[in-house]
């Protein structure tokens, strides 16, 4: 199982044409899998005064460990001629099921009854991954999806997957009108049926237009070839884990914007590794993806650009708000609403037990609240959240009431 990369992955990541254009906004091609049919999202309106922006990172309830990646250059095991380093299994350094670790994703194509690896991906919320378009979807016919039987493999290593978080199905693929590889649109968000990013976490997902942000910054990549190619002494089958990390450049374009990351002269990516992420981390307070593997040579990435970024945010924020239509109850009262520190739920005759989990306004769970039978009030302290709109999802064990809060200046 998961042992035959499929032939098209490696032509169209391989062979793409590099002749960079800026690309303009376009619309977004939702693609229901369950009925088969499309529909079609205008471009997001944003400012484009902002230079940078990021969504949040989110580091799962599997567990609490966290893997510090390495900040500084690197000095060994570069590839030749850059400051980037060769691959090396992730299990020789870190754990698979250690935050961040555990948002790479292994994505799987079931065909005719059988099962390939096809591409990584990486978690950007409860239940979505990025991964490039060109997976799924030939170049020559960039509207229409050629596959859509996929499963998400999380913390899948060493040919094993964890079996606390089990894999899930793609129930609705995003992608852009008319993409091309060469304007830096070689990109896709697959929507799971199940929220397993609340268990791995997820990165957030990010724009930077300055352009020495990639030159001065390490930035690090964990993916899954899935074939060895030329004189490989390793054989590559997409059932390990691996990591690279170090510094990006830019492809400089005909305009001042730029839709290409890439490494000169680095040309160790293989196939599988098709859609994996480059992101950023100070191992702190920043866990951001920043471009999507879709060539070769030159390790070249579809630079995220502002009008990608807020589509991409729509896409996780209209599910965070899908949570709201789950109410089933009048009579629970909260106050005050807004709110400036503490928020009290008064449950009337509700006296069953039931967890309350705190989500700010893209579906990150920021605190919860254990209560028991019996208990008619629950208090939850806002004082350390920042401003802004939240969603309390208070679960029985068999239904769930979604409420909205607003945390305001104090």
């Amino acid at each position: 199982m998961f042992s035959k990369p499929l032939p098209f992955l490696f032509i169209s990541l391989a062979f793409c044409n590099t002749n960079t254009l800026l690309a303009q906004a376009k619309n977004l091609i939702t693609y229901d899998v369950r009925t088969h049919k499309k529909s079609i999202w205008q471009p997001v309106d944003f400012k484009s005064t902002n230079n940078t922006d990021e969504t949040t990172f989110f580091e799962g309830n599997y567990n609490v460990n966290t893997t510090n990646l390495p900040l500084n250059q690197p000095i060994t095991n570069l590839y030749e001629s850059t400051n980037f380093t060769q691959k090396a299994k992730v299990q020789d350094n870190f754990k698979s099921a250690d935050y961040p670790i555990r948002t790479t994703i292994k994505l799987v194509i079931h065909d005719n009854g059988e099962s390939f690896h096809s591409c990584s991906a990486t978690m950007i919320s409860r239940r979505h991954v990025l991964t490039a378009a060109h997976c799924f979807i030939d170049m020559t016919n960039p509207n229409e999806v050629l596959f859509d039987s996929i499963f998400a493999y999380p913390t899948f290593d060493n040919g094993q997957n964890q079996t606390n978080i089990p894999a899930a199905q793609v129930q609705r693929i995003y992608f852009f009108e008319n993409w091309q590889s060469a304007n830096g649109e070689d990109m896709m968000i697959l929507e799971l049926d199940e929220p397993i990013g609340e268990r791995t976490g997820w990165l957030g997902v990010g724009y930077n237009d300055n352009n020495s942000f990639y030159e001065n910054n390490n930035f690090h990549k964990l993916s899954y070839p899935g074939e060895s190619l030329f004189d490989d002494e390793i054989i590559y089958n997409g059932d390990t884990l691996y990591h690279a990390f170090g510094q990006l450049a830019f492809q400089q374009n005909q305009s001042d914007n730029d839709a290409t990351l890439h490494v000169p002269n680095y040309n160790a990516a293989r196939p599988g590794e098709s859609g994996s992420s480059i992101f950023y981390t100070n191992n702190e307070d920043q866990y951001t993806i920043y471009g999507v593997l879709n060539y070769l040579n030159n390790f070249r990435h579809s630079r995220i650009q502002d009008w990608q970024f807020y589509a991409i945010k729509e896409i996780i924020k209209r599910d965070a708000l899908a949570i709201v239509s789950k109410d089933w109850s009048q009579n629970l009262e909260i106050y005050p609403n807004p709110t400036t520190d503490f928020v009290k739920l008064k449950f009337g005759d509700f006296a069953e037990s039931c967890t309350i989990f705190v989500l700010d306004e893209m579906g990150r769970q920021v605190d919860y609240e254990e209560v028991t039978s019996g208990t008619l009030e629950a208090i939850l302290d806002f004082r350390n959240l920042p401003i802004g709109m939240y969603y309390l999802n208070i679960f029985d064990g068999e239904k769930v009431i979604t409420k909205q809060v607003m945390k305001a200046k104090s």
